[in-house]
């Protein structure tokens, strides 16, 4: 299996209807999931008493639609630092 390499394949993985790649988000999803709690971070991968305009930071205001929570992570962490062990 390869890993995911850049942002491009993670989107394409998310958007993927086939079973193996849902399996490999699924398994990005459980090792991000790990990581940010492990740092002791919220679900956004800020401070947990972080405070969001809107509630959330899963919103692009120029496109005007929200933002998948890992898409968010993956651009925020660009290194994946959940890789790093």
């Amino acid at each position: 299996m390869r890993a995911i390499s850049n942002f491009s394949s993670f989107l394409i993985l998310l958007e993927a209807d086939t079973p193996i790649a849902k399996t490999v988000v699924r398994a990005e999803h459980d090792r991000i999931n790990q990581w940010l709690q492990e740092q002791g971070l919220n679900a956004h991968g800020d401070a947990p008493d972080t405070v969001y305009e809107n509630g959330s930071p899963l919103f692009d205001e120029g496109e005007d639609k929200p933002i998948d929570r890992y898409a968010y992570l993956v651009r925020k962490f660009p290194n994946k630092p959940w890789h790093i062990r």
